[in-house]
């Protein structure tokens, strides 16, 4: 068996909307350069709180949603598998999940990956842990015949245990690249190729 991954990056900020537009572009060059699955960085759609924007406060979560349900109907129409880095929103004062969409071909979201190792102190006051609740499992889902596990800035450590659960094995590990802020380059160097989709062939597996 053969997956096709499109790996895709581009400038990611606050605005939502231009976020998805980058998102939508490379579905669609993703699908005509023939891959199976659009792979997307963390926090793309809807921005890395402390990074892109300073915290989740007056955040508007309704157009996320409307984001969001744009990504899964262009994934329906284009019948490719999307996992979208994104921002999952709890209940009550807990904080959300910084997540990995799972969605397939038919635009339905069949998994969620939340971040399981966020870095910060243990007061949760720094870096990750200052925005985002971590969570708790891993994400092991098949395309086209392929397990895949998906694993986001993972170390090495980490990263090897997860691939080797007992009972769920798995052939592919995606590593979303890293993800890169419009607001550390000009727009000068954002025209000179920072946004790239490439596809790259997967893993052949017999059996």
């Amino acid at each position: 068996m053969k997956l096709t991954v499109a790996t895709c990056q581009f400038p990611v900020d606050a605005d939502m909307r231009r976020n998805l537009q980058y998102v939508s572009r490379h579905i669609r060059t993703a699908k005509d350069r023939g891959a199976h699955v659009a792979h997307f960085p963390e926090a793309c759609l809807s921005g890395y709180a402390g990074v892109d924007f300073p915290s989740y406060k007056g955040f508007d979560w309704a157009l996320l949603y409307e984001c969001t349900q744009g990504v899964l109907d262009l994934a329906r129409q284009c019948r490719l598998w999307v996992i979208l880095g994104s921002t999952h929103r709890l209940t009550g004062r807990h904080k959300p999940h910084n997540s990995l969409y799972i969605i397939n071909d038919d635009g339905e979201l069949v998994d969620r990956y939340d971040k399981r190792f966020c870095a910060g102190d243990r007061a949760e006051k720094t870096v990750d842990l200052a925005h985002y609740s971590p969570g708790n499992h891993f994400s092991v889902f098949a395309i086209q015949g392929v397990r895949c596990a998906d694993l986001p800035r993972l170390s090495v450590s980490r990263t090897v245990p997860c691939i080797q659960t007992p009972g769920r094995p798995t052939d592919v590990p995606l590593l979303p690249c890293w993800p890169y802020h419009a607001h550390a380059f000009s727009s000068d160097a954002r025209h000179r190729g920072r946004e790239r989709a490439t596809t790259q062939p997967g893993l052949n597996h017999s059996g």
